[in-house]
């Protein structure tokens, strides 16, 4: 489930000849693992019980993984939202990167 495409690997020289299929099977690798995720979300939820099923059927609510993620963040708040903050930090400084990281710095206008 450790997959990450570390900064350094596009300098290594046989990755870079097949940059574009790396990526593209990495994100097969992190939706995988995304599913995944969900999946066990899903599986092992204290919510996911007989009684949270019963209870859901009598208010007529569907018990999906949305559900189950809302229901976490509304019963954790002080650990989903710094931990929200830091995904959503190391994700945009990691998509900066990516995008930056062929740009010509020695042409700024």
């Amino acid at each position: 489930m450790i997959l990450h495409f570390a900064p350094f690997l596009d300098s290594i020289l046989i990755i870079k000849k097949h940059l574009n299929y790396c990526f593209i099977a990495l994100t097969f690798a992190y939706v995988a693992k995304l599913c995944t995720l969900l999946e066990l979300l899903y599986h092992y939820s204290p919510l996911n019980t007989n009684k949270g099923r019963f209870v859901g059927k009598l208010s007529k609510t569907k018990l999906g993984t949305a559900f189950l993620i809302k229901a976490w963040i509304k019963s954790y708040p002080l650990i989903a939202l710094p931990c929200g903050i830091i995904v959503l930090i190391f994700t945009n400084s990691y998509l900066l990167y990516v995008i930056e990281r062929d740009s010509d710095t020695a042409t700024c206008y």
